[in-house]
C-alpha cells in the first residue's frame, strides 16, 4: 500500500516540477526538495546501485564552478551557491529518477508545463483587467513601456520578471508547433487546442513587449519553416488545416508587430535612443541597455583572471557613478544583462570556456530530439540580452527542460 501510495506521489512530484511557472520561488523551492527525497527514497528501497557517468558529471559543471569559486573568492556567498543549486539537482533529479517515470511521462510533463502557462497568463490578464480598462492593454507610457507589462512587474503578487513569463510563453508556442506540425495527431480537438494555443500565446508574447523573446519567436519561425519546408508542404497538402493555421500564425504574428501602441513603440525607440545619453531623470530602456554595455566593456578591458566575483555589481554601479550623471542605477539594479559577459566579469575567461564545455555536453545529450535543441538555442539566445540563467525562473527552467530531455532520452517520433 505504501509503495503504491509513493508511486503516485512521486509522479504528481514529477508533474508539479512542470509547473513551475505558477509558483513562487519558495513553493518551487519545496516542490524541488520534495521530489529529492522521494529520488533518494526510491533509491534505498530498491536498492539501485548509484553509478555516475561522464555525461552527469560535465551537465553539472556550471554548480561546481561556482562552488568552488566561493572558497577561492574574496568574498564567500551562499546566496550564488543556492541560486545555481539547480545546475546540481535537477540533472540528478532526472538521471536517479524511478523507473516509472519515463517517455509518457515526459510527454505529460510538457503538457502540464502548456497549461500551467497558460493559467499564469489568464492570472496576469484578469488582475490586470479588474483594475484597469481594456484599451489599456495595448497602451504605453511616456517610457515606451507596456501598461500591461509594468503592471506585471510592480503590481502583480506572483513576481515573476515579464522577460521570463514572456520566455515560458515563447517554449510553450515552440511546443505546440513541433506537437502540430511534425506529430500525426488523431485528434481534431487536440489540434485545435494547439491552434488556440500558439494564437493565444504570441498575444501573450505581444502584451509582455520583450522584444528579445519576440526577436527569437521570429527567428523560431524562420527556422522551423527552413529546415521542415518539404515536409511542411507535405504536410499541408495531406492536411489543407495546418497550411492555414500556419499562415493565421504569420499573419497574426506580424499584423501584431505593425501594431502602433506595442511593438513598433519598443523598436523605434532603438533607433531614436541608442545615440541620446542617459542624463538626469532622461533615461529609459534603450540607452540604460547602452550604458550598461559601455560599462560591460570598460570592465572587460581589465578584468582580473579570477574576475570580479561578488564584487561585480558593485564595479558596475561604480562605472555608472563615474560615466552618468544620474541615479538611474540606484533606483533599480542593473546587472550586465548578457549572462556570457557576466560569466566573464563574475570568474574570469575560464568560467566562460567551462561553460562552453557544458554546452557542447548538453547539446550532445539532447541530439535525439529537435525540439529539445529548440528550447535550449531560444534560451541561450535570450542569454545576449538578458542575465537569463542568474535568476531563479530561468535557472529553473532551462535546467528542468535540460534534464527532462537529457535523461529521459528515447526517441521520441513527436517530436525528435
Amino acid at each position: 500500500m505504501l509503495t503504491v501510495f509513493i508511486k503516485k506521489f512521486s509522479i504528481i512530484m514529477f508533474f508539479a516540477l512542470a509547473a513551475f511557472p505558477l509558483m513562487t520561488p519558495t513553493i518551487n523551492s519545496i516542490v524541488i526538495i520534495t521530489t529529492c527525497l522521494l529520488v533518494i527514497y526510491n533509491l534505498i528501497t530498491t536498492c539501485k546501485p548509484i553509478k555516475f557517468n561522464k555525461n552527469l558529471i560535465l551537465l553539472t559543471l556550471v554548480f561546481w564552478m561556482f562552488f568552488i569559486y566561493q572558497f577561492i573568492a574574496n568574498e564567500f556567498s551562499f546566496k550564488i551557491i543556492l541560486l545555481n543549486l539547480p545546475f546540481l539537482v535537477f540533472p540528478l533529479i532526472f538521471y536517479f529518477r524511478p523507473e516509472y517515470i519515463e517517455k509518457k511521462i515526459k510527454d505529460q510533463s510538457l503538457t502540464v508545463f502548456q497549461i500551467s502557462v497558460v493559467i499564469a497568463s489568464l492570472y496576469f490578464l484578469s488582475v490586470f483587467l479588474i483594475s484597469n480598462q481594456t484599451k489599456s492593454l495595448f497602451l504605453v507610457n511616456n517610457y515606451n513601456i507596456p501598461f500591461f507589462r509594468d503592471f506585471v512587474f510592480n503590481k502583480a503578487s506572483l513576481k515573476i520578471h515579464p522577460t521570463y513569463i514572456a520566455s515560458f510563453l515563447l517554449i510553450s508556442y515552440t511546443i505546440s508547433l513541433f506537437k502540430f506540425f511534425k506529430n500525426t495527431l488523431s485528434n481534431n480537438y487536440i489540434k485545435t487546442l494547439h491552434i488556440f494555443n500558439m494564437l493565444f500565446l504570441c498575444f501573450m508574447i505581444v502584451l509582455f513587449n520583450s522584444k528579445i523573446v519576440f526577436l527569437v519567436l521570429l527567428i523560431s519561425n524562420g527556422v522551423f519553416l527552413f529546415f521542415y519546408f518539404k515536409r511542411f508542404l507535405k504536410c499541408c497538402r495531406k492536411n489543407p488545416l495546418k497550411s492555414i493555421t500556419f499562415t493565421i500564425i504569420t499573419i497574426v504574428i506580424f499584423g501584431i508587430f505593425s501594431s502602433e501602441n506595442l511593438i513598433i513603440k519598443r523598436f523605434i525607440e532603438l533607433k531614436t535612443e541608442l545615440s541620446s545619453p542617459i542624463k538626469g531623470d532622461y533615461y529609459n530602456s534603450t540607452n540604460i541597455r547602452v550604458a550598461i554595455l559601455k560599462c560591460n566593456l570598460s570592465l572587460l578591458k581589465n578584468v582580473p583572471v579570477l574576475g570580479y566575483g561578488n564584487a561585480l555589481q558593485n564595479k558596475l554601479n561604480g562605472c555608472f557613478k563615474a560615466n552618468y550623471n544620474s541615479d538611474f542605477y540606484i533606483k533599480s539594479t542593473y546587472n550586465t544583462h548578457n549572462y556570457y559577459i557576466n560569466l566573464i566579469l563574475y570568474g574570469g575567461w575560464l568560467f566562460l570556456f567551462i561553460f562552453l564545455i557544458y554546452i557542447f555536453t548538453l547539446f550532445f545529450s539532447i541530439k535525439h530530439t529537435t525540439l529539445a535543441i529548440f528550447i535550449i538555442l531560444q534560451i541561450l539566445v535570450i542569454n545576449l540580452t538578458e542575465n537569463y540563467l542568474s535568476r531563479h525562473y530561468g535557472i529553473i527552467t532551462f535546467n528542468y527542460f535540460l534534464a527532462l530531455f537529457a535523461f529521459i532520452n528515447h526517441k521520441d517520433s513527436a517530436l525528435s
